[in-house]
């Protein structure tokens, strides 16, 4: 089994909520525009750790996401 650890310092932020719209008459929902920047960014940096070859088989994931301490607390 082949391990893959790699760190993307990157500020975690939640998935926007999907908005909704209309264009001519119909009913259109989309994801905003904050969210779609920093899932394309993250998908770039995690994109140079993929490996060469494909991968067979079973795959697990374990992700570590470090936030910042709120304010308030």
């Amino acid at each position: 089994m082949r391990a893959i650890t790699f760190v993307i310092p990157m500020e975690p932020r939640g998935k926007g909520r999907p908005r909704a719209t209309s264009i001519a008459g119909r009913a259109r929902q989309y994801t905003p525009a904050k969210t779609r920047a920093w899932e394309a960014e993250f998908a770039a940096r995690a994109e140079r750790y993929m490996p060469a070859d494909q991968m067979i088989g079973c795959v697990a994931l374990m992700a570590v996401f470090v936030f910042k301490r709120p304010q308030r607390l």
